[in-house]
């Protein structure tokens, strides 16, 4: 799948300083695999080491929807209004039309069975059908879409540069169109929002969706409800769901909570802030700690493999189409200091992750806050003492939901909304707090993490191997 042989390709390419097979070999294997953040570091590197324009080297095996993709783009950077509508018009349609084959092909094998086993499991068998096409139709949705040129999802960044050119050709009604199905596909992107609220403004038409991205949805719709709730998610109860945020209880067991604060107690770097003593503990502060040695193996590979469930969570509740990474992680421990208890207010104070609160009651994305953040989540480890609620707030600051922690429960949001934590009165709380972005250039490296962990276990099962022979 996703011809990833050419990461191997790549390698042997840099081995033999060939900069055009190197290179090509990167950005044929990102072009399939456009989620890898170690690759895209990689070529950032290459085309800094070998000083070559973007653009110059294309990848191999592209799929012809992706070749009039770029031609469309290519189009639209030269102003060339009507090519660009026609190779994107021709992107969109093969585009669909690939998904729609690759969909016709998930079928399940049933006629292999044998006759006793037809009679004997039919209900086993009809379930295994709905199940293994669901999984089947994933991969169409997943594996097709390749690297986007814009930060949108694969089928909405083609309808982002369509959406102008129409425009730009006069074509009023069909930029409207385009752009209302783009926000179907994709509401985060202000620019194409704001163009939307424009036609209906300044021209009187309000965009429809289109019939090619409306049969789309409504296969992606269907195709998601043949997967069945994984094990991992039927002990979890909900705490309450909205269009961007949820919480749930259950994400982690009692004995998972009690492992991630035992290794959490080992750190002894502190600091102070407000009304609380407060201690930090990144992911890539365990994998080093790990790497020398000092903590376990199993508890890193445990807080590792409980960030990716929380971001698979997170990209299941809220159908996120664009792939998604980590930005930032860590372990947080706060305590409540003697005698400095808060009876009223936040300790800390209503704000949005990745915007500052204005006068207005907007949220603006200036500098100092951290812009890239799209998505933030907090999962609980322990029930402390007294305070420490977690709450959500609409635009004017009220109050419109509360979760107390404990153990396992989770809360997870859009980084634009405005949030805050009620003052520890008593006790000591932990948590584990996630931050997610889809700007590739802003993730953690998993892959690269997982690697670390793997030669850090393996070397120590040598050690003890030596030891005891």
């Amino acid at each position: 799948r996703k011809n990833q042989y050419y990461d191997i390709i790549q390698h042997c390419w840099h081995t033999f300083r060939n900069y055009s097979g190197n290179i090509e070999a990167a950005e044929t294997f990102l072009l399939h695999n456009p989620s890898h953040v170690g690759m895209y570091n990689r070529l950032v590197d290459l085309y800094k080491m070998y000083t070559v324009d973007k653009g110059r080297v294309l990848p191999r095996k592209e799929p012809f929807y992706h070749s009039q993709y770029r031609k469309g783009v290519e189009a639209y950077n030269e102003r060339e209004w009507g090519q660009c509508v026609y190779y994107l018009d021709s992107a969109i349609e093969n585009f669909l039309r690939s998904t729609n084959l690759c969909r016709a092909q998930c079928t399940y094998q049933y006629d292999k069975l044998s006759t006793e086993d037809k009679v004997a499991s039919f209900v086993s068998a009809a379930e295994e059908i709905v199940k293994t096409t669901g999984q089947c139709r994933q991969y169409c949705y997943e594996d097709l879409p390749l690297r986007p040129f814009t930060n949108s999802p694969y089928l909405a960044s083609m309808l982002e540069y369509q959406q102008f050119c129409h425009y730009s050709l006069g074509s009023i009604e069909n930029a409207a169109d385009t752009a209302y199905s783009y926000t179907q596909l994709h509401k985060r992107n202000d620019v194409v929002n704001d163009n939307v609220r424009l036609f209906t403004s300044q021209f009187g038409i309000t965009g429809t969706l289109r019939k090619d991205v409306a049969d789309f949805l409504k296969n992606y719709n269907s195709d998601k409800a043949l997967l069945p709730i994984s094990e991992d998610k039927r002990d979890e109860d909900s705490i309450f769901e909205t269009d961007r945020s949820f919480g749930v209880e259950g994400m982690i067991s009692d004995k998972d909570c009690q492992s991630l604060i035992s290794m959490f107690n080992e750190l002894q770097e502190l600091s102070v802030e407000d009304d609380e003593t407060s201690k930090g503990f990144e992911l890539t502060q365990a994998v080093k700690l790990l790497e020398k040695g000092e903590i376990d193996a199993s508890v890193v590979q445990l807080y590792l493999d409980i960030v990716k469930v929380a971001k698979q969570h997170l990209e299941n509740k809220f159908m996120l189409i664009k792939p998604l990474y980590v930005d930032y992680v860590h372990l947080i421990s706060r305590s409540a200091l003697v005698g400095m208890q808060q009876e009223s207010g936040y300790l800390h104070l209503i704000h949005a992750d990745n915007c500052s609160e204005q006068r207005d009651g907007s949220c603006s994305k200036n500098s100092p806050t951290f812009t890239k953040k799209d998505w933030s989540a907090i999962i609980n480890l322990n029930s402390p003492g007294i305070g420490g609620e977690f709450v959500i707030t609409d635009d004017s600051f009220k109050v419109t939901q509360t979760v107390t922690p404990s153990c396992g429960s989770m809360v997870a949001f859009s980084s634009g909304v405005f949030h805050g934590v009620k003052p520890l009165r008593d006790g000591e709380s932990f948590a584990l707090e996630m931050w997610f972005t889809h700007e590739i250039a802003q993730a953690e490296d998993l892959d690269w993490l997982q690697r670390r962990i793997d030669t850090a276990r393996d070397k120590s099962s040598d050690t003890v191997s030596k030891d005891e022979f």
